[in-house]
């Protein structure tokens, strides 16, 4: 099954930190004093054909993580990102 975002969303796949878990000798609930990035780094995967923000298919983009929409269709998960909370593309080089 195929997703194709339309009114100016983005469908984009979050690029994971390759960080090290520390590890602990007290047992701690998970997530326990996380604190989490605002933004995050992810990878275009598809574009609605009403956005005008000027990225392509592949382009790694940082994201505003609050704004970041999680849908669920049967098995499959989507994370979409509206146009506006699109602060960059990262360019290497």
């Amino acid at each position: 099954m195929s997703f194709y975002p339309r009114n100016r969303h983005i469908l984009i796949e979050i690029v994971k930190n390759q960080k090290e878990e520390p590890q602990s000798t007290v047992l701690l609930p998970e997530g326990y004093g996380e604190k989490k990035d605002p933004y995050v780094c992810a990878v275009v995967k598809e574009i609605s054909p009403s956005c005008t923000i000027g990225i392509d298919k592949g382009d790694k983009v940082v994201v505003q993580t609050s704004m970041i929409q999680e849908i669920n269709v049967g098995d499959n998960l989507y994370t979409i990102v509206l146009e506006n909370y699109i602060y960059g593309v990262i360019s290497i080089g």
